[in-house]
């Protein structure tokens, strides 16, 4: 079953998403990298015929890596976490992304469909507390059951 794991006591419980989008994060953070380098290789100047062409093919790579990478951290930044392991993780992943000069690897901001907007910090914020605040709710429930 995917998505599932077998939990130390023998109960299958669902692996935490969080870690298939970070990864994915990770990927298209490392492809978006190797694109611009590979683009700036190239010099748009005086460029005509196959060169040209391969310029524009660079250039097209690039924009669908930076597209990919957008999503990419608008996944990141809007997934909860099911596990405090999954939290811990994603802190740890995202707070070097948070250290660099304007983020580069983050949306610069977040729209929502409700036509309201959060800078990445504030969503991540958020996103941890609603996972914090359904745990606490699932474990309450737990409790209130046995």
């Amino acid at each position: 079953m995917p998505g599932v794991l077998c939990g130390h006591d023998g109960i299958l419980v669902e692996a935490d998403p969080i870690y298939a989008v970070i990864e994915r994060h990770r990927k298209a953070c490392r492809e978006h990298n190797e694109a611009i380098d590979t683009h700036m290789d190239f010099e748009e100047l005086d460029m005509t015929g196959a060169k040209l062409e391969e310029y524009k093919r660079l250039v097209a790579e690039t924009d669908a890596a930076y597209d990919e990478l957008e999503d990419a951290g608008l996944d990141l930044i809007n997934t909860r976490p099911t596990t405090m392991a999954g939290i811990f993780a994603l802190c740890q992943y995202i707070k070097p992304l948070f250290e660099e000069d304007d983020a580069p690897d983050l949306p610069e901001y977040i729209l929502y469909d409700d036509d309201t907007t959060a800078t990445p910090a504030g969503a991540l914020c958020y996103v941890i507390g609603r996972a914090v605040e359904e745990m606490m709710n699932a474990a309450a429930g737990k409790a209130v059951q046995l």
